[in-house]
C-alpha cells in the first residue's frame, strides 16, 4: 500500500515539477490513523516557500481527483535542508565533494577490518558504484557502497 501511495504521487509529481523546473529529491509516506505524506523538492538554485506553495497546490487537486490515499492525511512539502539525510545513491552521486557523516551497518567490512562506525568527512564517487568518505580529521579514507550505509546527512560547514 505504501509503495503503491509513493509510486502514484511520483507518477503525479512529474509533469507539477517540470513545470516549476523543480527535481524530486524525495517521498516519504506514514501510513497511520492521521497519515503523512511528505514530499522534499529542490531546484538549481534552492527553493523557497513560493516553490513549496505552487508543488502542494497543483498535487492537492490531483490527490482529490486521483484519491489513492484512505483515509485523513497532512501533506508537506519542503526543501530537502541543507543537512539533508543521503537516502538514495543518486543522492551520494549529487553530493560529491561535500561534507557528510556516515554511519555503517554493523557488518560493514567484516571479517577482514573493523573501519570506524561514523565518519564524518567529504564524499567522494568512485568507479563501479563504489563511494569514499575522507575524514575530516584526518585518517586514512573510507571505502564503501550504497549498501554499506546505515544512514547519512550533509553536514554544515
Amino acid at each position: 500500500m505504501t509503495e503503491d501511495v509513493i509510486s502514484g504521487v511520483t507518477r503525479m509529481l512529474a509533469p507539477i515539477l517540470e513545470t516549476e523546473k523543480l527535481t524530486l529529491y524525495d517521498v516519504e509516506f506514514i501510513k497511520r490513523r492521521n497519515s503523512i505524506l511528505r514530499i522534499y523538492i529542490d531546484g538549481e538554485g534552492g527553493v523557497n516557500h513560493g516553490h513549496c506553495q505552487a508543488v502542494s497546490s497543483q498535487l492537492s487537486a490531483q490527490l482529490e481527483v486521483e484519491d489513492i490515499i484512505a483515509g485523513p492525511y497532512t501533506l508537506e512539502v519542503s526543501s530537502p535542508g541543507l543537512t539533508r539525510r543521503l537516502k538514495k545513491e543518486e543522492h551520494f552521486v549529487k553530493s560529491a565533494g561535500c561534507l557528510a557523516k556516515v554511519t555503517f551497518k554493523k557488518e560493514f567490512g567484516l571479517p577482514r577490518q573493523v573501519p570506524p562506525r561514523q565518519v564524518l568527512g567529504r564524499l567522494r564517487v568512485m568507479e563501479g558504484k563504489r563511494f569514499q568518505v575522507v575524514p575530516k580529521s584526518g585518517g586514512e579514507p573510507v571505502e564503501f557502497g550504497f549498501d554499506d550505509v546505515a544512514k547519512a546527512s550533509l553536514e554544515i560547514e
